[in-house]
């Protein structure tokens, strides 16, 4: 899972941080691939990038790059937007949450 292998890198300090948010990212996404406890294989495909990319935080369609149900990552979000959408994913059954426990349905 790159989320988990990212928080676990970060917090052992093993990610640098350079300029530029985009940069960065792709940075710490190699770090990921070069660990060899974390995903030994990862493709990244822009094709059809802003079918699953929001630069936008909202489901607002009026707004340019905006979230859908088909969103998987989403730029520039605050903790609390996180919490929210995570709140809505349980919410709407694609996680079941017991305890400390997260489990898929």
């Amino acid at each position: 899972d790159v989320v988990h292998g990212l928080a676990t890198l970060s917090r052992e300090g093993k990610l640098p941080v350079i300029s530029g948010d985009d940069p960065c990212f792709g940075v710490h996404l190699r770090y990921l691939r070069d660990d060899p406890r974390m995903i030994p294989r990862m493709t990244l495909d822009d094709r059809d990038s802003y079918r699953v990319f929001a630069m936008e935080p909202s489901c607002n369609p009026g707004l340019w790059s905006h979230v859908t149900p088909r969103s998987w990552v989403i730029h520039h979000v605050s903790p609390e937007q996180v919490q929210c959408m995570w709140d809505a994913d349980v919410e709407a059954g694609l996680y079941q949450v017991s305890g400390s426990t997260v489990e898929l349905p």
